[in-house]
């Protein structure tokens, strides 16, 4: 018998692939993710958007690595700032129709949205005539690469890698008579693999009233918020050095220059502090507290925030190729010794997560039971049991 060989597929290679229809479980999580307000908590842990509200979206000249841990890299492709994230999380936690719509077999959806409704919210003093800067920000958010490489193990340069917008292409229908953009598949299933976080409705409306020249206050809301509560909170040093807040050069350079970069490094985390202070009401609301005499920043987590978790793709992967097998059963298959069977039962068997076979059982006309091997079956039917992976 000949033993067909498998090139041998990476975990994103399947999970990512376009023409496989999601499982139960995947759509289940988007549906629950999209329906409830739920956003990408990543796009706020990692400096996705800088802590400005003006400038414009800009190509780097090649990607610009905004996380690189344990082996995960998060890049993006162009210069993002709060503006954009203020669309991005109105879109996600204001969407008036997802009831009305359902999940594509590969998974993208449609955000059903009112631009003046957005402009109104990010406080323009005249909605209608600000709708052409919303259409902007949301066109800046379509352009954007958002890229995920994930090492892969036992290979020293080698990674799995994929890339996805932030949003898609986004238009007004006319048959449901409101505006609507679209998520892609990929990017919802970014969305099913990562960890999401609902933010309130209302407190969401309160982020994004911060006004443009407090864009660092809201910039540490957002990242605060995106993460569980901790109790040994963030010192002031962090942020700042996470916002480029005092943080002009004092080393190597002249006498002079250093005596007037410390003074203005100074002056900048001063008026830091006093925006601090000055919205503490709101980060009292939002269970944010700023100790002075520590110097540090403490949360309590929120009950009117929560968190989902995300799907693991290799679990995926092998539910995935299991799943494959259902087309066989019940069928009738002829042996190698001519005789005639049916397969009533594929099981699957699983060594780790990653190593997954099958037990084939038959019965032939007699009713006596028998059992194929795999391979044997994909030789008898001149197939794969599972279509992404290729001969």
């Amino acid at each position: 018998m000949t033993v067909k060989k498998y090139k041998q597929l990476t975990i994103y290679d399947i999970y990512f692939d376009e023409e496989r229809k999601l499982l139960k479980p995947e759509k289940a999580n988007i549906s629950k993710k999209v329906r409830e307000g739920y956003i990408n908590a990543d796009w706020f842990r990692k400096t996705l958007f800088n802590a400005t509200s003006t400038g414009a979206c800009i190509k780097y000249k090649k990607p610009k690595s905004i996380f690189n841990q344990n082996g995960i890299e998060i890049l993006v492709s162009h210069s993002l700032n709060q503006k954009h994230a203020d669309v991005l999380s109105i879109l996600y936690t204001d969407n008036l129709r997802f009831k009305k719509m359902k999940l594509k077999d590969d998974g993208s959806f449609y955000i059903y949205t009112s631009l003046y409704h957005i402009a109104k919210k990010m406080g323009y003093k005249t909605p209608k005539g600000a709708v052409h800067r919303v259409k902007s920000l949301l066109n800046d958010l379509r352009d954007t690469d958002f890229i995920i490489k994930k090492k892969i193990p036992n290979h020293i340069d080698k990674y799995d890698e994929i890339k996805t917008k932030i949003l898609g292409d986004s238009e007004y229908s006319n048959l449901d008579e409101s505006y609507r953009v679209v998520v892609g598949g990929k990017s919802a299933r970014v969305l099913a693999m990562s960890v999401a976080v609902r933010i309130d409705k209302a407190l969401n409306e309160k982020i994004v009233a911060i006004p443009d020249n407090r864009s660092k206050i809201k910039a540490l809301i957002r990242y605060i918020l995106s993460n569980q509560s901790s109790k040994y909170g963030y010192t002031l040093e962090r942020i700042f050095e996470r916002y480029n807040i005092g943080q002009k050069p004092t080393k190597n350079v002249s006498q002079e220059l250093k005596k007037k970069n410390d003074a203005m490094n100074r002056k900048d985390k001063s008026v830091y502090r006093n925006q601090l202070r000055e919205h503490q009401k709101l980060l009292e609301e939002l269970n944010i507290r700023f100790d002075e005499e520590e110097q540090k920043i403490y949360y309590k987590q929120h009950n009117l925030i929560s968190f989902d978790m995300g799907i693991d793709p290799v679990l995926i992967m092998a539910q995935n190729e299991a799943n494959g097998t259902d087309k066989y059963i019940g069928k009738w298959i002829k042996l190698q010794d001519e005789t005639l069977a049916k397969i009533t039962n594929i099981e699957e068997l699983k060594d780790n997560k990653l190593s997954v076979d099958f037990y084939i059982q038959l019965e032939d006309k007699k009713g006596k039971i028998k059992s194929i091997s795999r391979e044997e079956l994909e030789d008898l039917f001149d197939e794969h049991l599972n279509e992404y992976y290729g001969v």
